[in-house]
């Protein structure tokens, strides 16, 4: 269909608009060298491009510790580290883009990309439970939107088939494994629907990336439809046990992301102490297969489609009930309420861990067989 690249069109007109109005902005190499140096592509300044007001950067503890302190300044005014830089390419080869971008979390990112590839005479359908951030990012994008039906396709192809017509952009949003109930999209049927109708996809990965798919690529790489995405996206702060989030795509958008993404452009940079973290998780993901298969094994005990089992209950104050009876058991498993999930489904969320041992999921499985929850 014409219309099938219509968002990375819009992307590249937009990149073009910026660069004719010398809006186009660029990332620099930047390493800190004291006493107020830093050397930025190659080349020795005295920066004055920084926040750090009282020269903390330069503190001895600082230089001490892995990484240093802190960037103190965002990364189009003070430059990006090459140790993020390095980071951001080999993500990216990893997961299998051409590109990607750390922002500093996921509401970082979910609120800085939607709201700048998408904007009004745009439409957004979004799964109705996706997280807030995202649809915090929709509302700030000024786009028209829709929910479907929670995993409906159905619902999905009503709204598509509503939106078909439009001039516009149509972008759709799932999650991947979905943070309160657990379960997986049908990612293959939300691709093809979007194939049929000429929309774009969208697809947060934060609770799978680390966990499913070839070397915890996620659910995209597990269903092979990495070129079928155009914008992926994950939190560092599950699986990662870091914090950040990183946005791959093309290279369009990344570029497009660093000149107009308002989170990205007017936040300070990540610590490179939580960037090598990332890094080192990074370096090692291929290596924790023994800790993947430990988790699918609690799936298959506990009877859940992922490592996220909710405990459904309904009424707020029934579900405390709940929650103390597992707490007298040993088991931490707090109460999610409203308006994290919906009216009347309150619950517990068990977040399953590699590093809980048999006798943990032992006492869950004996609170599930007397009827607890």
């Amino acid at each position: 269909m014409i219309f099938q690249n219509r968002l990375q069109n819009r992307i590249g007109e937009r990149l073009g608009n910026l660069s004719q109005l010398l809006g186009r902005r660029e990332l620099v190499a930047s390493t800190r060298l004291g006493g107020g140096l830093s050397l930025i592509n190659g080349v020795s300044y005295y920066d004055f491009s920084t926040n750090d007001y009282l020269g903390l950067l330069d503190d001895p503890v600082a230089v001490a510790m892995p990484g240093g302190l802190g960037a103190s300044g965002s990364r189009l005014l003070s430059g990006t580290s090459p140790e993020v830089l390095r980071f951001e390419s080999e993500f990216s080869d990893w997961v299998g883009t051409p590109r990607s971008l750390l922002f500093n979390s996921g509401y970082h990112a979910n609120i800085g990309v939607i709201s700048s590839v998408v904007g009004p005479g745009d439409w957004v359908i979004a799964d109705r439970l996706v997280h807030a951030s995202i649809w915090d990012g929709i509302r700030l994008s000024g786009a028209q939107w829709r929910r479907y039906a929670h995993n409906d396709m159905g619902s999905l192809e009503t709204l598509l088939s509503g939106v078909a017509d439009t001039e516009g952009a149509v972008l759709v949003v799932t999650e991947s494994v979905f943070s309160m109930d657990g379960d997986l999209a049908p990612l293959p049927d939300i691709v093809a629907l979007c194939r049929r109708y000429g929309a774009s996809v969208m697809v947060d990965e934060s609770h799978s990336l680390g966990v499913l798919g070839p070397e915890g690529r996620g659910l995209v790489a597990a269903h092979g439809l990495q070129n079928d995405v155009d914008i992926w996206m994950a939190g560092l702060g599950k699986a990662w046990s870091g914090v950040g989030a990183m946005v791959a795509g093309s290279e369009d958008l990344v570029e497009l992301l660093i000149s107009t993404s308002r989170s990205f452009m007017f936040s300070t940079a990540l610590p490179l102490i939580a960037v090598n973290w990332a890094h080192a998780v990074l370096d090692g993901m291929h290596s924790f297969d023994a800790q993947r298969a430990r988790l699918n094994r609690m799936v298959d005990l506990l009877g859940g489609e992922s490592h996220i089992i909710p405990v459904m209950v309904g009424a707020v104050g029934d579900a405390i009930s709940v929650s103390d009876q597992f707490k007298a058991a040993g088991i931490w498993a707090p109460v999610i309420k409203p308006p994290t999930v919906p009216k009347n489904s309150a619950r517990l969320r068990l977040s399953l861990s590699a590093a809980l041992p048999d006798v943990a999921i032992d006492r869950v499985l004996s609170l599930r067989k007397d009827g607890v929850g």
